[in-house]
């Protein structure tokens, strides 16, 4: 399974997506799920059933950047999941612990969640967002 997580401005503010944040920002996120990678500077990311690649483009400009130079700024990433019943733990959680790390992280950043075999996003866009088709 596929799916990508994306940063989508409201359609009242014009729609579109826009950045996940700094290359920095979206790691540090991520290594709170225990995933990270597993090179200085990679664009994959390893954690618990699932791979993360990061789209970055390093012409963008990062306004939260406090570095000198400035950073990479990620655009979207996508997942691809090598362990469903581990990835579902991410997402879904446990009786004690709902919902799980990954979904929690998602909606503390304002990301989207997006599965691209069935199209289904997590958490759903509000009634003002969604599609009139």
């Amino acid at each position: 399974m596929i799916y990508t997580i994306n940063k989508i401005r409201p359609k009242r503010e014009g729609g579109g997506l826009v950045p996940l944040g700094s290359r920095s920002e979206v790691v540090a996120a991520f290594a709170r799920m225990n995933t990270a990678p597993d090179e200085d500077g990679s664009r994959f990311l390893y954690g618990p059933g699932m791979r993360v690649e990061l789209a970055v483009d390093p012409s963008l400009p990062n306004a939260s950047a406090r570095r000198a130079a400035p950073q990479a700024t990620v655009v979207a990433a996508e997942v691809k999941i090598a362990e469903e019943e581990l990835f579902e733990i991410m997402f879904q959680g446990t009786r004690t612990e709902f919902p799980g790390l990954l979904a929690r992280m998602i909606r503390r950043h304002g990301w989207q969640l997006v599965n691209l075999e069935t199209g289904s996003c997590y958490p759903p866009p509000p009634p003002d967002d969604e599609d009139d088709s």
